[in-house]
């Protein structure tokens, strides 16, 4: 049983590939086994602290959106990933110190989130941001029933 849900979970690299003037959105390419599979879009919202205290918290909100590349209407069982999107939000804190980020404008860390698609289908998603970049693991958590 494990093999088998190893086997559902993708590792999707997350390539970097621009940002908005304001360093709040930013697009970046979605690899599975090394092609080019969809964009993924990023939006952060950083809430400024409301004390004017030295090291005062920031909330930051996230939200991001992989939207896979989709040839047809049929699925393609040999990705066995969502075709269509997956949206997925959260927030983080950062009390003081010195938050390191990489190109995705994310402090590094992982982000573990549950994803949406417009069909319903939950994914549990696990963004890994690190010095190396980034990767998704994604895996899906439920099936819609069939009539």
């Amino acid at each position: 049983m494990v093999k088998e849900e190893q086997r559902e979970q993708k590792e999707l690299v997350i390539i970097p590939l621009s940002q908005d003037n304001t360093g709040t959105k930013f697009t970046a390419d979605i690899l599975y086994n090394n092609y080019s599979v969809g964009i993924f879009q990023l939006d952060i919202n950083t809430f400024p602290p409301t004390s004017l205290e030295f090291g005062a918290p920031y909330n930051t909100q996230y939200e991001y959106t992989l939207i896979f590349d989709k040839k047809d209407d049929t699925c393609d069982e040999n990705l066995n990933i969502a075709l269509g999107s997956v949206q997925t939000n959260g927030f983080f804190k950062i009390s003081g110190g010195i938050s390191i980020v990489n190109d995705l404008g994310l402090p590094l860390g992982t982000y573990k989130n549950i994803g949406v698609s417009p069909e319903g289908l939950r994914y549990n998603l696990e963004l890994i941001n690190s010095d190396d970049g980034g990767k998704i693991l994604l895996k899906r958590i439920c099936q819609m029933m069939n009539n």
